[in-house]
């Protein structure tokens, strides 16, 4: 639970309870005003506190992932991924003669493909 008092925990408590008081006041805000009869005000009040709950769980659910992490330690992360093998096609000549505009197209591919291996 200790993991839970160090200075960016900290900071993350303190910024829920930022957003949380954030949305209820916005929440009052928009019912005063719904009160003159907007009825976008109204739909206002009732989603400011909706996104506080949400701000809330997303709160509960870092707290919860770090109390985990911490009992369980780095021996639970995964290994990293293997790579993945890189798969090479052949390359097809064209005859010049035969498709003039698919050869000057693959000429121009070689070409960047030499640059981008010099580079």
């Amino acid at each position: 639970m200790s993991v839970l008092l160090k200075p960016r925990w900290v900071a993350l408590h303190v910024f829920a309870a930022v957003v949380v008081a954030g949305c209820t006041w916005a929440a009052w805000w928009q019912f005063t005003v719904a009160q003159d009869g907007s009825g976008r005000s109204l739909g206002y009040a009732l989603q400011w506190p909706a996104i506080g709950i949400f701000g809330l769980g997303v709160w509960a659910w870092l707290c919860r992932d770090g109390i985990r992490a911490a009992r369980e330690g780095d021996s639970a992360k995964p290994p990293p991924p293997a790579p993945a093998p890189v798969r090479r096609t052949p390359v097809v000549t064209v005859d010049p003669d035969e498709d003039p505009e698919l050869a000057a197209y693959n000429a121009m591919l070689a070409r960047l493909h030499e640059k981008d291996e010099n580079a």
